[in-house]
């Protein structure tokens, strides 16, 4: 079902899109914006003045032309796919339902070229750091040795 809600990928990209905005809507008053807050936490998608941050333009353009209730139905659609697929927690201490799905949002945090050139390069550097950690804790021990990690918390 999940598939169901993304099933059309020109939905949400593609050279429609790109080559012109749809409709201009505004955060908070139109829909499918409408009672959406700007101005307190940081936007991924829109400035304090409701324009859409460039990575966002085209996803913008194409929710701007979805009914409310296309979108409520393929939320719906996902959240059921989770349900199906087994992708839920349990609450143990709440007599309304035990088992929940994971919160999910179906439109996509974009992550840039730029802002995944810093993620990686952060991994990275933290993978290098870990395994040399590792190969030090079961080779030589100079972290052990030199009384950088107790050896009580190995």
């Amino acid at each position: 079902m999940q598939h169901e809600a993304f099933a059309n990928t020109e939905d949400f990209g593609g050279p429609d899109i790109v080559a012109g905005p749809g409709r201009v809507s505004r955060p908070g008053a139109d829909a499918p914006y409408t009672g959406y807050e700007l101005g307190k936490p940081y936007d991924e998608m829109f400035t304090r003045e409701g324009k859409a941050r460039a990575p966002y333009a085209a996803l913008d353009s194409r929710l701007s032309t979805l009914p409310l209730e296309e979108l409520n139905r393929r939320q719906q659609a996902c959240e059921q796919s989770f349900l199906h697929q087994g992708i839920t927690f349990t609450v143990y201490n709440d007599n309304r339902a035990t088992e929940r799905i994971i919160p999910t949002d179906l439109l996509p945090r974009i992550v840039t070229a730029k802002e995944w050139d810093r993620i990686e390069r952060g991994l990275t550097q933290r993978i290098l750091a870990l395994n040399l950690f590792l190969r030090d804790i079961y080779g030589d021990g100079r972290v052990l040795k030199d009384g950088v990690v107790p050896r009580s918390m190995i």
